[in-house]
């Protein structure tokens, strides 16, 4: 019971009651006494607030008619100078060629006579002034000339089909007086007109205006009656009065007394000092737009004076008002929480219930439908969403699930297969112990575009390819089991890898719609000579150790097969000797990544093959895939790893290795 919402509200509203009473009773005269020193504040505060708003609203007017008065002087500078562009574009247009210079001493001229309030001014192409009907600006440079915003009034230039239209605000050396200018570019003659205006009388008739809001506020607070005897006055940021207090503050009033005004103004507590023996509270706002500072001055004792008399009046009317209240609540709140618990029990009930059937629905909108307007029926709308788009969310989860089972098992599958393609016993031929051989395929994703393959064509010659398809994913598989499949069926036919290559390259680049190619690197190894004859299309150079020297094959044959038709792929051939070691691999081993974003590389891997003296074909892989592990650490694979592996070992001894065309 003590759980429960219509409890735990009513225990807390009898705590509050029972507190509130009891403070009734022991403070009511010290609450009172605050109460009306807070209705007093509150009512000079809502009076100063009126007269803040009164002086804002003048002074918004007063910037209104400013703005007005601006935008009157822009659209005449505007007029005037869309008349003399006409004026001069006619002077300019009845003037032969040949005579530019007399039309422009013709505008000139006619400038110099003409009579209008603004004042013209014209400039070069280099901003050099060197015409103005006042004589103030000749011979100085637009860009030397500062707006009121310190910028150049040579960034305000407007051209003729500007579709925005810029104005300088300026005053001239030795001058007071601000005047605003047009400036526009006359394109035929590389020149800037510019029609200035004075606005300085603004400014006089802003003075004037604000010396009126002056006088209608001391007129408004000789109205204002604030307690028996209490006061407001205006002063300015200098601390000068602009409108006095009473005479009985006036002596008070001093310097130090407004500079501490100042710094206390716009808090909610008032500013307390003593005039006699007098307690005065002093309320200070500031007006911003004006920097001017308003001060309400009244004394504490009449204001609370009144308290006394209230105190045991409003102490019974609070008392009466709390109980009535708690009666009248406790009923309220029984009201409100017997849906709440009904609620309750419903929502209980949904965990036992099978969210994918469609009578699901139905029943929820059998249970959930309240019919209230409140924020109870608001809640059980909410609940009956939430479990509606919830059931709806579940089946779309099932479908999506099921969906993604069947594509991964289809993968999974495909995966199978692409690999099973792969030669996977090792080794290969124990019969043949002129060599030792092992690869290795890890795709980065369930299907790759790696390859590997190798096979006897004979009894002394042995096949081995490795490729890199552009591509991941299917797409990339089936092109890899396309071009593993031509490798062998050519190398029946053939045994030239250029001829290989070439009439692979040939197939694939026909009926190429995704323009996929792959990297390949095909040779065919004499087991018993150690002589490999070999083609590389745009493959990774393979490494050789030889003894104590471990180097990277260089040599490419042609550009990656199925970039391209008719392209010609020469070969290759390098003779091994006894103990050689043969290295094939995809860039996926040297570009292999770790969390830094680093590359394995091309160095590391071949420093590494040079230390796997004394290892099998089988080991040389195991200790570079281990060191990839090691570097790659938590980072995911990024591409397909491929690594094939041979060491021979001959029948007879054979020269070191060396390049042969």
């Amino acid at each position: 019971m003590m759980h429960s919402l219509q409890t735990k509200i009513l225990l807390l509203i009898s705590i509050i009651f029972i507190a509130t009473t009891a403070s009734i009773i022991f403070l009511t005269q010290t609450d009172v006494k605050n109460a009306i020193l807070n209705s007093e504040h509150k009512n000079i505060e809502n009076i100063k607030q009126i007269i803040l708003l009164s002086v804002e609203g003048k002074y918004k007017n007063l910037l209104l008619d400013k703005v007005a008065f601006i935008k009157r002087r822009k659209k005449q500078l505007q007029g005037e100078s869309a008349l003399l562009m006409k004026s001069m574009d006619l002077l300019y247009q009845v003037s032969p060629n040949a005579h530019e210079a007399l039309a422009k001493k013709n505008v000139l001229d006619w400038l110099s006579t003409l009579e209008i309030s603004s004042e013209i001014f014209l400039a070069d192409a280099s901003h050099d002034i060197f015409f103005h009907s006042a004589g103030i600006l000749d011979g100085k440079n637009l860009t030397s000339v500062k707006d009121i915003k310190s910028k150049p009034v040579s960034q305000s230039i407007n051209t003729p089909d500007s579709l925005f239209h810029k104005f300088a605000v300026f005053s001239c050396q030795n001058e007071k007086n601000k005047k605003i200018a047009y400036l526009i570019r006359i394109p035929h003659w590389e020149w800037t007109l510019g029609i200035t205006n004075d606005i300085s009388e603004i400014e006089a008739e802003t003075r004037e205006k604000i010396n009126d809001i002056i006088e209608v506020l001391e007129e408004n607070f000789k109205q204002i009656r604030i307690a028996q005897t209490g006061t407001i006055f205006l002063f300015n940021h200098a601390g000068d009065l602009l409108i006095p207090p009473a005479d009985t503050y006036l002596s008070t009033v001093t310097t130090n007394i407004t500079q501490s005004f100042m710094a206390h103004a716009d808090q909610d507590a008032p500013t307390t000092f003593f005039m006699g023996k007098k307690n005065i509270n002093a309320y200070t706002s500031h007006i911003k737009a004006l920097d001017w500072y308003i001060t309400a001055l009244v004394p504490v004792e009449e204001i609370r004076q009144p308290a006394g008399q209230l105190a045991a009046r409003l102490s019974t009317v609070i008392a009466i008002i709390f109980l009535v209240g708690f009666f009248v609540l406790s009923l309220a709140v029984k009201r409100f929480s017997n849906p709440l618990k009904l609620l309750t029990q419903k929502i209980k009930h949904i965990p036992h219930e099978n969210l994918t059937a469609p009578e699901f629905t139905l029943n929820l909108k059998k249970d959930f439908y309240t019919g209230r307007k409140d924020e109870v029926g608001a809640l059980a709308s909410s609940f009956l969403y939430m479990f509606q788009e919830l059931q709806t969310s579940i089946t779309q989860l099932i479908d999506t699930t099921t969906a993604k089972e069947r594509i991964e098992s289809e993968l999974n599958v495909a995966r199978d297969i692409q690999l099973g393609i792969l030669p996977k016993v090792f080794p290969p031929y124990p019969e043949k112990k002129e060599f030792d051989l092992h690869a290795y395929l890890e795709p980065a994703r369930e299907v790759g575009g790696d390859l590997f393959d190798f096979f006897m064509m004979d009894d002394e010659h042995l096949c081995i390819s490795i490729g890199d398809v552009s591509d991941k994913g299917v797409p990339a598989a089936l092109f890899m089991v396309i071009t593993k499949t031509l490798i062998k069926t050519y190398a029946e036919t053939t045994d030239s890898t250029s001829i290989i290559i070439t009439k692979i390259n040939e197939l694939l680049s026909k009926d190429n719609p995704n323009c996929m190619f792959v990297t390949l690197l095909v040779g065919i190894l004499n087991i018993k000579t150690g002589l490999l004859r070999y083609s590389n299309a745009g493959h990774n150079p393979p490494i050789i150790k030889s003894g104590n020297n471990t180097f990277f094959q260089k040599g490419l044959s042609g550009p990656m097969a199925g970039a391209m038709e008719g392209m010609a792929f020469k070969e290759l051939a390098v003779t091994l000797k006894p103990g050689d070691t043969l290295f094939f691999y995809t860039d996926g081993v040297t570009e292999a990544m770790n969390s830094n974003k680093a590359l394995y590389s091309d160095a590391k891997l071949l420093e590494l093959i040079d230390n796997t003296n004394d290892l099998d074909a089988k080991a040389i892989i195991e200790r570079v895939n281990h060191d990839l592990k090691n570097f790659s650490k938590e980072a995911p694979q990024s591409d397909d790893i491929t690594m094939l592996s041979l060491i021979f070992k001959g029948t007879k001894p054979g020269d070191p290795p060396q390049l042969q065309n």
